[in-house]
């Protein structure tokens, strides 16, 4: 069951460093020296590959390091003359963060569903930046540090063969020695490439994973991912949703730090490879830096103002789960009126303008913000500590060569598969999943989940949310099968509200 890690599980195993000012000498608690993640060495003058952070106190100096995309979620909070650090946010709450609220940060969150820049939803406690390197001795000094590579003239050829190669290299350095591997296998491109080259280059995973989603999304990639393993004859674990969605929601807000609008459906899946591997390939950040979703975008953010308001509202009015309307339903209006929309477009524009000088500014925006503080959650916040965890796109000359190539050839579209292909023809046969553009009824499900939230917030006194117009749907709901369907569509904001306003008020 997941609500076995609940909130004060999750802040009693994370690892901390505070450093307190009192009476004019110093008092450390905690670690003072930690590491996450997993550093790839290499040769020469080059900074490490891999993704992971570390801290190290000595004789009264606090240095904090992350990897060179700030992937690996590292929070930090200065207070009162008090500094502290942790992977968790809940940690630092208990150290004695203050709990204010961050209305910028909350008001584009609620809207799109991942938080900008280095914000969380408390605005004393931030995420390390990327390439951050922080320095604190009684005065805190940070610093970011991360290059933008500049576009090159090359062919479409020259793209889809560099990509085979560099993506090939990445994977050779990435091979460990030892331990037991698995890759998490969707119907997509981007771990289907991570598995075709491990086996290609010998290094054949223990086991292959897909897990089920929550409806309404259906799992076709099951299937894809289960042709796939049959031909290279792998073993497949196929995982269902077994257990409560509701706890499966409250497991993911906990884990991700509130971070994140969505990661339900991998809660079965940390729990999984927390028991069976020690060693994990994800594809994270594939998507964003190879495929024309983005591109399709770049017009959208020339230098003139306007264009970078007008994502901004587009941006806000496509989200789902999160949005205006499923706000202006659960919120108390006191509180809503905290979080103005004009106040989420200057915040979305503020943090798109750091990318408008570079080739790819939608690509970047989505990379830094929402593959960065969001989509990183799943393999280095849900998953075990215990568990290392390869993300082979974010190799940094791969990275870097992706990010040179003209926009204008991303915008012919497929350049992913054309190079898989290319690579791998033999598999070129087997299709991909549609985004999970099917879908499938589940009334049960839909009735459950009703009940299942109404009996653990029907007495929710909120300070933030609506409970009485909340609870009234709910309670429609929880009887009407056809009605059920209808109230997904807020149930994650409310519980996410419900959690965080537990965290603040008490």
């Amino acid at each position: 069951m997941f609500m076995k890690t609940g909130i004060v599980d999750t802040m009693s195993d994370s690892h901390f460093v505070v450093v307190r000012q009192r009476d004019g000498s110093i008092h450390v608690d905690g670690q003072r020296e930690c590491s996450f993640g997993r550093k790839i060495e290499r040769r020469g003058e080059n900074a490490p590959e891999g993704v992971f952070a570390w801290w190290r106190y000595e004789d009264g100096l606090l240095e904090v390091a992350v990897d060179r995309y700030g992937m690996y979620p590292l929070y930090y909070f200065e207070h009162d003359g008090v500094f502290g650090v942790s992977p968790s946010i809940l940690k630092l709450i208990e150290l004695g963060a203050p709990k204010d609220i961050d209305v910028v940060g909350l008001s584009v969150f609620l809207r799109i569903g991942f938080f900008l820049g280095e914000r969380t939803p408390f605005k004393n406690i931030h995420a390390m930046p990327p390439g951050g390197r922080l320095r604190w001795d009684g005065v805190l000094r940070i610093e970011s540090g991360f290059n933008f590579p500049k576009e090159q003239s090359i062919t479409r050829e020259q793209a889809v063969d560099g990509y085979i190669d560099l993506f090939r290299e990445s994977i050779a350095q990435s091979c460990p020695e030892t331990g037991t591997v698995a890759v998490p296998l969707s119907g997509g491109k981007d771990s289907r490439h991570i598995l075709l080259e491990l086996c290609r280059q010998g290094a054949r995973p223990a086991f292959v994973v897909t897990a089920h989603h929550y409806p309404p999304r259906s799992n076709d990639d099951v299937e894809i991912a289960k042709q796939i393993s049959a031909r290279l004859g792998l073993r497949h674990l196929v995982l269902k949703q077994t257990e409560s969605r509701l706890e499966a929601e409250m497991f993911a807000n906990e884990r991700t730090n509130f971070c994140s609008d969505e990661h339900s459906w991998a809660a079965v899946l940390a729990r999984t490879l927390s028991d069976t591997c020690n060693v994990v390939y994800d594809g994270i950040a594939g998507d964003s830096l190879s495929e024309s979703i983005f591109s399709r975008q770049e017009t959208l953010c020339a230098s003139r103002e306007s264009d970078l308001y007008r994502f901004a509202e587009n941006l806000v009015s496509r989200s789902f789960s999160f949005n205006e309307s499923v706000m202006d339903y659960i919120l108390a209006e006191d509180f809503k009126r905290l979080l103005p929309r004009g106040m989420a477009i200057e915040e979305i524009v503020l943090e798109l303008r750091k990318y408008t000088n570079t080739n790819h500014p939608v690509k970047y925006f989505y990379f830094m913000n929402r593959a960065r503080r969001e989509i990183a959650l799943v393999p280095f916040s849900m998953y075990s500590k215990s568990i290392d965890v390869f993300a082979p796109y974010l190799n940094s000359e791969l990275h870097d060569f992706l990010r040179s190539i003209p926009n204008s050839i991303f915008l012919e579209g497929g350049l992913h598969r054309e190079a898989i292909r290319k690579a791998f023809p033999d598999f070129s046969g087997i299709g991909y999943e549609h985004g999970g553009a099917n879908k499938v009824p589940d009334f049960d499900h839909n009735i459950r989940f009703c009940r299942d939230v109404l009996r653990s917030f029907c007495f929710n006194n909120s300070r933030s949310i609506d409970s009485l117009k909340v609870n009234a749907r709910l309670m429609w709901g929880a009887i009407n099968d056809g009605y059920g369907s209808r109230t997904r569509w807020f149930i994650p904001m409310y519980i996410y509200m419900s959690q965080l306003d537990k965290i603040i008020h008490y």
